[in-house]
């Protein structure tokens, strides 16, 4: 695992990942979530079927124009587990809204994928 500090304020530190989910229509999705490490808000971005570099790429660029994402306008990491031969073009995108990306998916499993497995629990039994 990295070294990451982890946040004095919201939007700080941002975890991006994505689970699959089995849907009717379209069988295997991924769908992609966001996490900010220090409020524990959790949004996602529109998911998509296949996991390619131009859709990592397309649902990164989509987080960063998110309006619940925009709010703030501070220096962030954002922290992935996917897309790690893509990182000089992720940076690109980030680097315009003063992000950086590292990838770490240790700290993925640990800080955010427990809030994940609630929700999507939660989201399966209709609450």
């Amino acid at each position: 695992m990295s070294e990451i500090t982890y946040p004095s304020q919201s939007r700080e530190l941002v975890c991006f990942s994505t689970i699959q989910v089995q849907t009717v229509q379209d069988g295997i999705v991924n769908l992609f979530f966001a996490y900010d490490v220090f409020s524990k808000f959790i949004m996602s971005t529109p998911g998509c079927i296949n996991l390619t570099p131009a859709n990592i790429m397309k649902q990164v660029d989509f987080l960063m124009h998110h309006k619940d994402f925009t709010i703030k306008d501070i220096p962030f990491t954002l922290v992935m587990d996917i897309g790690q031969d893509l990182e000089e073009e992720l940076n690109l995108i980030v680097e315009p809204f003063k992000g950086k990306v590292i990838f770490d998916t240790d700290f993925i499993e640990k800080e955010m994928m427990p809030d994940i497995a609630v929700m999507m629990k939660l989201v399966g039994k209709g609450s």
